[in-house]
């Protein structure tokens, strides 16, 4: 009896944050390998898959480190220029690209190349002398030594972050160690211009494009102008018609991460999510269809939680129905009518606190965790008397999401994922008119390398919140207290 995955995330933000990604992994590990003994290779195989993808589809509020969509607006602002038509976004920065890419952003370079600015640098190449120049005599960049740049070392998230910070006007004094630069990345989250997504992986050119994106709307210091695309604008560095385009889908955006924003202090909630996906196993000559549909309802109070999951799910002509129940010391399991039942705290690290299921299927919809800079389009219109937000995500978002979610697992064996590609994800958001959210539609799709074998998937999800507060009753089963220990219905199960 094992699990697929053993995960424990390192920090809870808040109750509808405490379980990305794990009720369904353990949910339907429990069926598996507990209640099915693994007997049925093929269909757990499926299953298995199901795990996998599903366990994408928590990771909603990590989604961030999009590099195409903050580079193209950058690009589309006259603030950012690629390499031979190409920004490169997947590679490793230089110093020396780093700050000819700062100087390009503040609308410097034709003042840079015009000029003839002083440095004391002994190794740059001719190329980057007018932008080092420049960015050395107005105070964005020093060197390694009084007399050496660098030029060729990769630039890192500190370096940039400070680069973009001084260039913001903001000094040591700011600062609330010894140095801006020691300080660089807590100031620079202070400030706006960088979150822990942006710092989970290795500094690329991509990073470099979304921090500038988030600079564009941080309040450069001396108070003068709101945001540092005011004063481009002030500059005649960016046109007011551009700026305007940038600052309304910020609003939108801003709008659209508001929606469903109670749930996060809502403890009684009640939703629904019915997915559809199909998998094509290549290898194998295997298309498959899978249907889930989760009914599921979870209430706090002063005698602890309790929740129910009603889960049907339709795979190679099999239908599988589980119910999972939460009450007083024990969880409760049904599957297709074998029934068994374990101590909260038990001897397979099965906790509570490990169950919040419908606080993970909350987090898919809370939308505050989204970032600007991982959208490519966002459109607000109207259906049946509700607000509906329609974003677009790219597929840089999800896989970034995808690999941050992983490393903050600290699963051991979390290599049996292999690699997985998203390609994109489409999400609505349907809120009422007092802006809370209804219901939500995620569509996604992509590839998983796993095992040698290659899966293509596409998902889509409908998501609806059915009821919240004290609107939320659980009805439990009249015959819990005849459902057997898991030990004993394992034991059984392997006679058979």
């Amino acid at each position: 009896m094992t699990y697929l995955w053993s995960i424990k995330p390192k920090s809870y933000g808040g109750l509808h944050s405490l379980l990305s990604h794990h009720f369904v992994t353990r949910q339907l590990d429990i069926k598996i390998n507990i209640i099915s003994g693994g007997k049925t290779m093929k269909k757990s195989f499926i299953t298995l898959v199901l795990v996998l993808i599903l366990a994408c589809a928590m990771i909603s509020s990590t989604l961030a480190a999009s590099y195409t969509a903050p580079a193209e607006q950058l690009s589309d602002l006259g603030l950012l220029r690629g390499v031979d038509g190409d920004f490169q976004l997947g590679r490793n920065p230089t110093r020396a690209e780093a700050v000819t890419m700062l100087v390009r952003f503040l609308g410097l370079e034709e003042e840079a190349l015009a000029g003839d600015f002083e440095h004391p640098f002994t190794d740059l190449p001719d190329w980057a002398i007018p932008y080092i120049s420049i960015a050395y005599e107005l105070g964005y960049t020093t060197g390694v030594t009084d007399t050496l740049f660098d030029p060729t070392a990769d630039c890192s998230a500190q370096m940039f972050v400070t680069f973009i910070l001084r260039a913001l006007g903001y000094s040591d004094d700011d600062a609330a160690g010894a140095s801006l630069w020691s300080e660089a990345i807590d100031f620079g989250k202070k400030v706006g211009v960088v979150d822990d997504l942006l710092l989970s992986d290795e500094f690329l050119r991509g990073h470099m494009a979304a921090v500038s994106f988030l600079a564009l709307f941080a309040e450069p210091a001396g108070a003068e102008y709101e945001t540092l695309l005011g004063k481009l604008v002030a500059d005649g560095v960016v046109s007011e018609d551009a700026a305007e385009l940038i600052l309304a889908k910020l609003n939108m955006f801003n709008e659209f991460t508001l929606v469903g924003s109670e749930l996060s202090s809502i403890l009684n909630i009640a939703m629904t999510i019915d997915m559809n996906m199909d998998i094509t196993i290549a290898a194998m000559g295997v298309t498959e269809s899978i249907s889930v549909f989760m009914d599921m309802k979870m209430t706090v109070d002063e005698d602890g939680i309790k929740y129910a999951i009603l889960t049907q799910q339709s795979a190679m002509g099999e239908d599988v129905t589980s119910e999972m129940y939460a009450v007083g010391d024990y969880i409760y399991i049904n599957n297709n009518g074998d029934k068994s039942k374990m101590p909260v705290e038990n001897s397979l690290g099965v906790s509570l606190s490990d169950l919040f299921t419908i606080s993970s299927a909350a987090e898919m919809v809370n939308l505050s965790g989204y970032k600007i800079y991982s959208v490519n389009s966002i459109e607000k219109s109207e259906e049946d008397g509700l607000a509906v937000y329609s974003v677009e995500l790219s597929g840089d978002a999800m896989n970034a999401a995808v690999s941050q979610s992983m490393g903050m697992m600290g699963a051991s064996d979390i290599g049996i994922v292999g690699e997985m590609t998203i390609g994109g994800m489409t999400i609505k958001a349907y809120a009422n008119e007092d802006g809370e959210l209804v219901k939500a539609t995620l569509v996604y799709d992509g590839v998983i390398s796993l095992m040698g074998a290659e899966m293509l998937f596409s998902i889509a999800m409908d998501i609806e919140i059915t009821a919240k507060g004290d609107d939320v009753v659980i009805e439990f089963p009249d015959d819990l207290d005849e459902y057997a220990e898991i030990e004993e219905a394992v034991a059984a199960e392997t006679a058979n």
